[in-house]
């Protein structure tokens, strides 16, 4: 795209491959963080990317660094492959979220393990199972099984 003429200009966005590196990291992702990169480097951002220090560094940075609490970290390399909080239940929560209006953390904890009380997912759960007829105990009991 860079050789042709105009092509940055016309085609700048059209590039079919948006991830690159030794741990195929999203290229906007990497382009939203350079300014945290701390290497100097010829080129842009998107050829960093294809070098090992540069797809080490972006691709370290998309694994941990978003806030996660997962009970094991081995959750964090699911993620990584599906995109952050791709976990099913933060697929719920984002649905539930919207059904409800209820503003809730994208982070898969339906309930928390040991939790006696209601999380913000729960009581928004609960909320919804009122429309539906739901009990209580039921949306407790499936939040649990999820």
């Amino acid at each position: 795209v860079a050789r042709v003429p105009l092509g940055k200009t016309l085609l700048g966005g059209l590039n079919p491959v948006h991830t690159g590196g030794p741990m195929q990291v999203s290229i906007d992702f990497a382009e939203k963080h350079a300014r945290d990169y701390p290497y100097s480097h010829e080129g842009t951002i998107r050829q960093e990317v294809f070098s090992r220090r540069g797809g080490m560094y972006f691709g370290i940075a998309h694994l941990l660094g978003y806030p996660a609490n997962y009970e094991r970290q081995l959750y964090r390399f699911a993620d990584f492959n599906a995109g952050w909080y791709a976990s099913r239940n933060a697929a719920f929560q984002a649905a539930l979220s919207k059904v409800t209006g209820v503003k809730l953390a994208l982070d898969g904890d339906l309930v928390a393990p040991g939790a006696i009380m209601p999380g913000t997912t729960e009581l928004a759960a609960r909320k919804l199972g009122v429309k539906l007829g739901l009990r209580t105990p039921q949306i407790r009991s499936q939040l649990e099984e999820a």
